[in-house]
């Protein structure tokens, strides 16, 4: 009856810390989003970081969590729209951004590296692994509205959009 009791006390005392863990990731879905992409859950951490974008609008953290989620599933225009938003937010560190892994699939598109050279014109232009170098936008581009060809590709811009369309 002890071996019993004790056994039923250890499952339900699993069984109350993952009911708090679930709880502490929903009510922190920041927190919840970074474990995600750390276990490469992408499609979690993409949830979870649209729901922290919605809770806090003007914290990066959520927006640049959504760039890595979306640019990992294949979402490389919505992952680069959410990381200008995440960029006007706040995020201020070029070389994080340069060096993140998650980000490899949105640095062949011309769009990054207007991005990057807009929002930060100081910018080191030597490449970080898995970046491209590309030749600088047009002047129009750099006004928020371009239509280029690069790389076989149409690129629309205008403001937070990016098209990138096969010719």
């Amino acid at each position: 009856m002890t071996r019993s009791l004790s056994l039923k006390s250890i499952a339900a005392g699993l069984a109350c810390s993952s009911i708090l863990m679930a709880c502490s990731i929903a009510s922190d879905p920041i927190e919840g989003a970074g474990k995600a992409l750390g276990a490469k859950n992408f499609s979690e951490a993409y949830s979870l970081a649209q729901t922290a974008t919605q809770k806090a609008e003007k914290d990066y953290r959520g927006y640049f969590l959504l760039s890595q989620a979306a640019a990992q599933l294949g979402k490389k225009n919505e992952g680069l729209v959410a990381l200008e938003k995440a960029i006007d937010a706040g995020l201020k560190d070029d070389q994080e951004i340069a060096s993140n892994a998650n980000l490899a699939p949105l640095r062949d598109m011309s769009a990054y590296t207007t991005l990057m050279k807009t929002k930060f014109p100081d910018r080191n232009a030597e490449p970080t692994v898995g970046s491209v170098l590309e030749p600088a936008a047009p002047a129009e581009a750099q006004s928020g509205v371009s239509i280029t060809e690069e790389n076989g590709k149409q690129v629309v811009r205008a403001g937070g959009v990016v098209i990138s369309v096969d010719k």
